[in-house]
């Protein structure tokens, strides 16, 4: 029987797919991820270091993250207490945008002198008609050396300032104790993500480094045969093997005013209330009458900022915003998924109870095995409209991020998919 030769393509590629190595064959490290987030015995959930650091190293490179020039997106909501800062180089004047980060960049808990250990920091160009190709990252680089078991902390200022005009109270802690190697194996087991999303060597070789070089600029030191994959990755990928039933990912969510982000570039990441299941809204149900699942925002009464102004589920939507569950393409129920979602409080995990502004936990896991490189694929639907696919291409484009496929091919709605009967025809 003769096997048509688009089908015989199609098999090939997918075996090719599914069997590309996700890193170098250097990638000698005896060590399960180069971070993870764990809960903090400062409050909510920190993120701690895999391995060592030395000072100058780059820990983290934001697989993601999107310029927020209206301050709604971001003030007044649980948001606020999470962004950062961010200007673009063609014009370091405005310094009106803020940056809602993917990856672990939000979780960075606040240190002061010594226990501060990492800074945020932006390395290469984005794009502009000189230097199309330039592409700009942001992350956090060691600013001394950091040992492995290490929360690594960054600064929110040297006053009590930013917190208290979010309502918040400044926590720190005397003294770090380092766990024992044997149990710090146990924790990342549990904590350390089996994904991995953001650039791949071509991009930081290619876009990052060659415009650094070309303004003779430091380029921070990176292990990029061990941190980086091969290839870019604009969603998130499965980075080892995972078999059917395991956990993929977990990580802390933020609960946000849908009204705001269903018009915002942030909406195709975003998970709706309507797009959960009735299972997953059962759950988030039982997270309400516990106190867990609530909404920042201003008391229309007062005036003031409070920790919750929920009224209605339908108003809510969850904003995954650390790790790369955010980064996992929504196909649908019926589309063919390979993972699903699970939400639980983050209180159960955190000793004194202090959940912060995010009080659930998203867990992302498998439901087929899924091969290394392999795309993860969650059965929510994707419910982002057409115009804020094109807004989120257009800032990853404007910073010279990798854009998702599924985004550059968004359906475009025009006048071939108006049916009209015909006594409808409009005269011509």
């Amino acid at each position: 029987m003769k096997i048509p030769t688009f089908f015989l393509a199609s098999c090939l590629l997918a075996t090719a797919q599914n069997a590309a190595p996700v890193f170098s064959p250097q990638r000698v490290g005896n060590y399960l991820c180069d971070i993870y987030l764990a809960p903090s015995d400062i409050g909510g959930w920190g993120v701690y270091a895999g391995r060592d650091f030395d000072e100058g190293e780059i820990v983290e490179i934001a697989p993601r993250y999107v310029p927020l020039k209206s301050t709604e997106f971001m003030h007044n909501n649980a948001l606020d207490d999470f962004h950062y800062g961010f200007t673009f180089q063609r014009d370091p004047e405005e310094t009106s945008f803020g940056a809602a980060i993917f990856g672990m960049s939000m979780f960075y808990n606040h240190g002061v002198g010594a226990q501060r250990n990492v800074v945020y920091t932006s390395f290469g160009f984005e794009p502009d008609k000189h230097m199309t190709w330039g592409s700009m990252m942001i992350g956090f680089v060691a600013n001394r050396d950091i040992r492995r078991g290490e929360e690594l902390l960054s600064s929110y200022g040297e006053t009590e300032r930013w917190f208290t005009d979010r309502g918040l109270e400044m926590a720190q802690r005397e003294e770090q104790e380092i766990p024992s190697q044997e149990e710090l194996t146990k924790l990342e087991q549990q904590q350390c993500a089996k994904s991995i999303a953001g650039i791949g060597h071509s991009t930081w070789i290619d876009r990052v480094v060659a415009a650094q070089d070309i303004y003779e600029l430091h380029v921070p030191y990176i292990q990029k045969e061990e941190m980086l994959p091969l290839q870019d990755h604009p969603t998130a990928v499965a980075k080892e093997f995972v078999q059917d039933g395991s956990l993929i990912e977990q990580a802390p969510a933020l609960v946000v005013p849908m009204a705001t982000y269903e018009v915002s570039p942030l909406e195709p990441m975003i998970i709706a209330w309507a797009d959960l299941d009735p299972s997953l809204q059962e759950v988030v149900q039982d997270l309400r009458e516990d106190g867990v699942y609530r909404m920042k925002g201003i008391d229309t009464e007062t005036g003031r900022l409070v920790p919750d102004v929920l009224e209605f589920f339908e108003d809510s939507a969850i904003l995954p915003a650390a790790g790369n569950i955010g980064l996992v393409r929504k196909v649908g129920p019926d589309g063919d998924s390979n993972c699903r979602l699970g939400i639980e409080s983050a209180a159960r995990d955190i000793e004194n109870a202090d959940i912060g502004s995010s009080g659930i936990i998203l867990k992302l896991y498998a439901t087929r095995d899924i091969q290394p490189g392999e795309e993860l694929l969650l059965n929510l639907p994707d419910s982002s409209s057409w115009h804020t696919k094109t807004t989120l291409s257009q800032h990853l484009a404007l910073t010279g991020q990798p854009i998702p496929k599924h985004l550059v091919d968004t359906y475009n709605p025009g006048l071939d998919d108006i049916s009209l009967d015909d006594e409808e025809e409009p005269e011509l």
